[in-house]
């Protein structure tokens, strides 16, 4: 046998120990394979540590040791466990003992955790499925002393249990083995009681191979008469003969104990057959209120019914069978006016017309309908007393019962029941079912009641929604009525305060700004309307998109300008989200209208020429948030919540005073309410209000200015006959005479500054009509300059172009600038930036589509100036003839609503035809856009301008954009 290596005894079961010479307490350690959650068994002390790892490394990676069994305390099994431990260097490492061990092996500074087995049902469960029992065999100095058994390959590991102290030992036992451990059992075992006991679990097991902690292996063919041997040792040798007297005196006593507890549980026996025979009464009993529990839920069953009629049949049924009677009849309450017959059983006709089942006011019935009480009528003269027919005889009623139907204050019926024997029913126990019963009847009853008021009311909702229906559609056409013509009215109004021709009074002039202006406010009220009527009847359409809180609000407030100039108002703009685009999805339409409408309100409520708007916007509380504060009038705290109500201001006075009609605060709390925001308000009476817009945190917010947001926001269309000079500020001298070069032949006055501070002082002498900036130069660089230029009134208006590289051009566009050219710069690149953003002369032609000839001649008056080939058509038919003929414009302008052929088809028939594809289209329409439209018109690109209110300027823009031929 060669005992340098690890030895299998069984199907992934080896010996992994140390051969010792001459040495009877070696130990014998053990693994089980077992994949990753493999078991090390008696490891043994630190002189085996060695060999131990070396065997068991030869089988598996030592990590995957996953359990360790440690069958007792004693040093010779447990001292290298924290070596072992530091080897295997697991978290999940487990030491596997009793609780009772635990306080013992602890001093050998283990570390691991521990799987006690008496907390785990004495057994292991892998999760591969492996599986190991555990028996306690306690004895001498090892009081949670157990062995191990591998149901599976039948071996046990039994510890100390089966050694030997031989000196010499042999790896297999063979006859003789008994005379070898006999010694040493004779000895440690503390009894032959305590030895007899573990035996008996042991041999109860299928074993084939014994592996013991010491001594041989021991085969199937020795382990059952090895047992019986054993069982018959003289044990307690070390025991001095004292001690062993008074143990064996203790387990004479627990004999005598033994013999008393049995005849205690003789007595108990006799008790129980007694007490048995109560029980069995007791069960019957309960077995028929069980049956009766029974029959009540299977009638609670039937009664789940919202049907009056069924409920009355199931009824009658029930109670004839617990009262016992033959016959039954239930009346029901029909509209407080009389009792009428809802079911019967065993009833004929004529039997209810007879005196007692008549429900006339003076039978039993009406009286125990009134008076709620039970009536009883016992031991009937057999000459009143009613017949019925039993089917096989006649028989004469002896017993009557009336039982009213009452739910609390409520009288539904009654029911009467009729018996041929004077024997009484369970009063109480009926009542359960009659108060079950008139629950039920009640539900139905009110059921009914609710399905009839249901459909009362689905018949008014029907009614209110088409009356919204018809009030939302005229209230749409009347807008579209009204706004078309208010368009002409603002419009032509607008053109005519120009003046151009110089022959209008300053009193006509003053009163076109009248009609102008009152024009708009018309406008202003029907929109304000409309917007209301939609919030009110639930039809406001909300389109989330992404867009840039910061450029919205901006872009808001620049409308707003011109409106605080015409009273000598200020508005300020606080950005406070920092310099990023900061991301948001809303409704951009709706989020600006709430803007429009809190500034515009606060705008109304301060005094000209002293009234200022601070609008900051800022995150606060997990909330975007835009604060509106002016130094107006004031809000009395008492009117906080009336002001948001439609058609109400603070009282009557501000509205003989400020004007407006009240709808403005409250459309926008109901948009905001649709955005999923509200408003808060702080006001202080003669100081000022702060209205501020609160909206919960989406944003996506970037630390990268966007450039093509910049290029919106900044961009500006400057006319070519402005330019008459241009400022070139640069240090290098060839750059200063390339450019003067370059611009000199366009018939250009071109200045130079060859530094920073120079280019400040001749742009604010000159007044340059364009300035071309490096960035980099000594001094004073192209940043500064840039800063300086915009910072100062004298030269904030003046275009600036910088010269760098396009890694700057978002720098130079947040900075001020229109727009970057990059290095090296040649001549195209600066005619082609001139034509890029300046009106270069061309003719351009547009297409005006609209049934309104009013309408027709307001957008040619806007864009004549700008468009020289003007066409014009009155609806989408003559449009398509106007095409037809060969006329491709830059641009058409297009009306919705139109007879014969709609702007929507028209669209459909030009969108298709490639020779439009550089064409722009403007919707110019009165009609409030739904979703579903704006789905329509997305595919074509097209701008979108509401009739009404000054369009002239967004007009003019679209047209000469589409005349160079920018942003389709």
């Amino acid at each position: 046998m060669d005992y340098t290596k690890a030895i299998q005894i069984a199907q992934n079961i080896h010996w992994v120990g140390m051969y010792l010479e001459n040495d009877p307490f070696q130990c014998h350690p053990y693994f089980i394979h077992n994949g990753d959650e493999s078991i090390l068994i008696d490891p043994g002390s630190m002189i085996e540590f060695d060999a131990v790892m070396e065997k068991t490394s030869q089988i598996t990676d030592l990590k995957n040791i996953k359990y360790i069994i440690l069958h007792h305390q004693d040093p010779d099994l447990c001292a290298s466990i924290p070596e072992i431990e530091k080897v295997i260097d697991r978290d999940d490492l487990k030491i596997i003992t009793h609780s009772r061990m635990t306080v013992l092996i602890k001093h050998y500074m283990i570390t691991s955790s521990y799987y006690e087995i008496d907390k785990n049902d004495f057994k292991l469960e892998t999760n591969n499925g492996f599986s190991l029992k555990f028996l306690t065999t306690p004895y001498c100095h090892s009081p949670g002393a157990f062995v191990t058994y591998d149901p599976k390959s039948k071996v046990l590991f039994s510890s100390d249990i089966f050694g030997g102290l031989e000196e010499s030992w042999e790896f297999y036992a063979k006859d003789d083995y008994f005379s070898k451990v006999k010694a040493f059992h004779s000895t440690y075992m503390p009894s032959r009681d305590i030895f007899n006991h573990a035996l008996r679990k042991i041999e109860q097991l299928d074993i084939n191979l014994i592996a013991p902690q010491h001594g041989s292996i021991i085969e199937r063919r020795y382990v059952y008469g090895l047992i019986e041997d054993m069982k018959n040792l003289e044990c307690g040798l070390y025991i001095d003969k004292k001690y062993n007297d008074e143990l064996t005196g203790t387990i004479e006593k627990l004999k005598a104990k033994e013999r008393e507890l049995k005849e205690y549980k003789n007595h108990l026996e006799e008790k129980v057959k007694e007490k048995t025979y109560f029980l069995e009464e007791a069960n019957a009993a309960l077995q028929l209120e069980q049956e009766k529990l029974n029959m009540f839920n299977e009638y609670l069953g039937e009664l789940n019914s919202v049907d009056v009629g069924f409920l009355a049949n199931t009824a009658i049924k029930q109670i004839l069978n617990i009262a016992q009677a033959q016959i039954g009849v239930f009346y029901i309450n029909e509209n407080d006016k009389r009792l009428k017959v809802l079911a019967k059983h065993s009833v004929d006709p004529k039997l209810l017309k007879s005196g007692f089942f008549n429900n006339s006011s003076g039978g039993i019935v009406a009286q125990a309908y009134k008076s709620g009480e039970w009536i009883y009528v016992d031991g009937l003269n057999e000459e009143v007393a009613p017949e019925i027919d039993l089917g096989f005889y006649r028989s004469k009623l002896k017993h009557i019962v009336a039982i009213p139907l009452k739910f609390q204050e409520k009288k539904i019926g009654v029911v009467l029941i009729g018996s041929v024997s004077n024997a009484r029913f369970d009063e109480d126990y009926l009542k359960g079912y009659i108060n079950t019963l008139v629950q039920s009847l009640n539900n139905a009853i009110t059921y009914v009641e609710t399905q009839k008021q249901s459909i009362e009311l689905r018949d008014i909702n029907m009614q209110l929604e088409e009356a919204n229906r018809l009030k939302s559609e005229f209230l749409a056409n009347v807008s579209h009525e009204l706004r078309t013509p208010l368009n002409s009215i603002i419009g032509f109004s607008n053109i005519l305060q120009k003046n151009k021709k110089g022959n209008l009074l300053p009193k006509q002039l003053d009163q076109l700004e009248k009609i102008n202006r009152n024009g708009m406010n018309l406008l202003d009220l029907i929109n304000n309307i409309l917007d209301l009527s939609k919030i009110e009847s639930g039809k406001m359409e909300v389109e989330f998109r992404e867009i840039d809180i910061v450029s919205a609000v901006h872009d808001t407030l620049e409308l707003l300008m011109p409106q605080a100039a015409n009273g000598g108002k200020k508005i300020s703009f606080t950005n406070s989200l920092g310099s990023g685009a900061y991301k948001y999805t809303t409704d951009e339409q709706k989020f600006k209208q709430v803007i429009v409408n809190i500034v515009s309100n606060a705008l109304k409520f301060v005094e000209n020429g002293i009234g200022k708007v601070d609008v900051e916007v800022f995150e606060e509380n997990e909330m975007l948030k835009i604060a509106v504060k002016d130094n107006g009038i004031g809000i009395p705290e008492e009117k906080f919540e009336k002001i948001f109500e439609a058609f109400r201001q603070s009282d009557g006075s501000t509205t003989r005073r400020f004007g407006g009609t009240g709808l403005g605060l409250a459309i926008s709390k109901n948009m905001l309410e649709l955005l999923g925001g509200y408003i808060d308000l702080e006001s202080i009476v003669g100081e000022g209000s702060t209205f501020t817009i609160c909206l919960p945190l989406n944003k996506k917010q970037s630390s990268i200015l966007s450039p093509d947001f910049l290029n919106d926001f900044k961009e500006k269309l400057y006319t070519l006959e402005d330019i008459t000079s241009v400022l070139v500020i640069d240090d290098a001298k060839d750059v200063r005479d390339l450019i003067a070069e370059y611009l000199s032949d366009q018939n250009y006055i071109v200045y130079a500054a060859d530094n920073g501070y120079d280019g400040v002082e001749m742009a604010k002498k000159l007044k340059p009509s364009l300035i071309t900036l490096d960035i980099m130069m000594p001094g004073m660089d192209g940043w500064e300059v840039l800063k300086r230029l915009k910072a100062s009134n004298e030269t904030c208006d003046i275009p600036v172009v910088t010269i760098t590289n396009a890694s700057n051009r978002s720098k130079s566009i947040y900075l001020g600038a229109i727009d970057s050219i990059s290095k090296p710069l040649s001549k195209d690149d600066l005619l082609s930036f001139i034509s890029k953003y300046f009106d270069t002369g061309k003719a351009g032609s547009a297409l005006i589509v609209d049934d309104e000839e009013d309408i027709r001649e307001l957008i040619q008056e806007y864009i004549e100036d700008d468009i020289k080939n003007i066409q014009s058509a009155s609806d989408g038919k003559e449009a398509l003839e106007v095409i037809e003929r060969g006329f491709v414009p830059d641009i058409i302008y297009l009306d919705l609503m139109m007879p014969n052929l709609s702007g929507f088809e028209f669209l459909k028939i030009v969108e298709t035809n490639p020779k439009f594809k550089n064409t722009h289209i403007a919707v110019v329409t009165a009609k409030d856009l739904t979703n579903e439209d704006m789905e329509i018109l997305k595919p074509s690109c097209v701008s979108i301008i509401k009739k009404g209110g000054n369009i002239e300027e967004i007009i003019k823009e679209l047209a000469q954009d589409a005349k160079n031929g920018r942003s389709k």
